[in-house]
């Protein structure tokens, strides 16, 4: 089971003679868009134009009907490090639609007492009042995609980085964002604890169909330049895409998953590791029961799994560092992991999937998704960890959410190493 590239995770291309059909019609349009980008970016000195692989970064929510476009409506993605956000009404676009977004800010958003500048962030407001918003909004992460229906709609997201503009094509007529209301001041960001007091939404716009969805998450805009990491994955292999969410938060990972369902036209929370209903209902079946010579049986039992390890062997520590009587080292602290003495247990502790470390996305044959959650499997306290746990999950069609598949334990120098590889990956995207 190899790690899928997220870069290469897109659908078949359209059909020859599709392709054929709308080609010249494609690139009509980007001549155009083109254009228009470098006369606005001319002032800064002009930018060239490369092709390339660019990122974005338990409620109910009801779509909001509008006039039908076309299916051959093109979808432009402007991703601009500086100018107003600008996000049409679905309902009112006919053709082309051209949104405006902006990159997150880097680190130099700070004046010289330490406030954080107005500018960097009141062009990320924007009016969705078409979205039943009183306020203006804080816009932040975005995904493009087949949110709603397979389609040969092709969407260009066109980036603005160091070099020039990156543009990508991507398969969809959908815009999902991360909506955030109740705007923060700048003091309120010097509060790393803003997303608690700001409510936040999913929203995806179907410029293909004229129609706008909304939810309202628990997920949250932690600070302004931490943002959500959003991604459109046909986690299902229906051929419709499920929007995903991702968010580091105080050492652990969480995940959401939502979809659009076409019966109810229902934009729904399917998964979440943020909800108890869903994302812990599994994973509070995992147990670990100590044993005798230093060993620590792992099990799922609902789906039948068990796993025995050593904590010399797997997790790398020494016999003499799991005496009971050095539970106290001589600064006073404690250490978690002394708990026997000559390889007799002599007193019991947690065993627990402590922190998520990343989230990995596996294709089955089918063409579904298998979505590897990697947790670290701790004794007691984060700061003895014995290796890590990968909880396998999929999609299930009658429970409508994603369900624990399998598992399988790698050893505290493996996990190291996987942790690794994943933050370098991350790095480089």
């Amino acid at each position: 089971m190899g790690r899928m590239d997220r870069r290469k995770d897109k659908r078949m291309r359209k059909k020859e003679e599709v392709v054929m059909k709308k080609k010249w019609n494609r690139f009509l349009t980007l001549a155009v868009m083109t254009g228009i980008v470098m006369l606005a970016l001319a002032a800064c000195g002009g930018y060239g134009i490369e092709t390339g692989s660019v990122s974005g970064g338990a409620v109910s929510g009801q779509a909001v009907s509008g006039a039908a476009v076309s299916d051959s409506t093109a979808l432009t993605v402007h991703v601009m490090k500086e100018g107003k956000v600008t996000i049409p009404d679905p309902a009112d676009v006919e053709g082309s639609a051209d949104v405006y977004l902006r990159k997150s800010p880097d680190d130099n958003i700070y004046d010289e007492e330490d406030n954080i500048l107005q500018s960097a962030y009141k062009d990320f407001v924007v009016d969705l009042s078409f979205l039943g918003f009183d306020e203006p909004v804080f816009v932040s992460s975005y995904a493009v995609g087949n949110l709603t229906k397979a389609t040969d709609s092709i969407a260009h997201v066109m980036t603005q980085t160091k070099k020039g503009i990156k543009e990508k094509e991507v398969e969809g007529d959908c815009l999902a964002l991360f909506v955030t209301t109740g705007i923060p001041t700048a003091e309120d960001y010097k509060e790393y604890e803003v997303g608690h007091i700001s409510p936040s939404y999913i929203v995806v716009l179907d410029y293909g169909a004229g129609k706008c969805y909304k939810v309202k998450t628990d997920f949250f805009l932690h600070n302004i330049w931490w943002w959500n990491n959003l991604e459109a994955i046909d986690l299902t292999g229906d051929g419709v895409q499920e929007l995903v969410v991702q968010h580091r938060y105080n050492k652990t990972s969480d995940f959401g998953a939502y979809r659009i369902d076409q019966k109810t036209e229902n934009l729904r929370e399917i998964y979440s590791t943020r909800s108890e209903e869903c994302g812990y209902r599994e994973i509070n079946e995992f147990e670990g029961t100590l044993l005798d010579d230093y060993k620590i049986k792992l099990e799922f039992p609902c789906i039948g799994y068990s796993h025995t390890i050593s904590m010399v062997k797997d997790a790398g520590y020494k016999e003499e560092d799991l005496q009971i009587k050095n539970r106290v080292d001589e600064d006073g602290y404690r250490n978690y992991g002394t708990l026997w003495e000559d390889g007799v247990l002599k007193s019991d502790a947690m065993v627990a999937l402590y922190t998520m470390d990343h989230v990995d996305y596996i294709k089955n044959k089918d063409g579904s998704i298998r979505v590897d959650f990697a947790w670290t499997v701790a004794l007691e306290h984060r700061s003895c960890t014995i290796g890590l746990m990968h909880a396998y999950f999929e999609y299930d069609k009658l429970k409508d959410t994603l369900v624990l598949a399998g598992a399988k334990y790698v050893n505290r120098e493996q996990a190291e190493k996987e942790w690794k590889e994943w933050y370098k990956e991350e790095m480089e995207n």
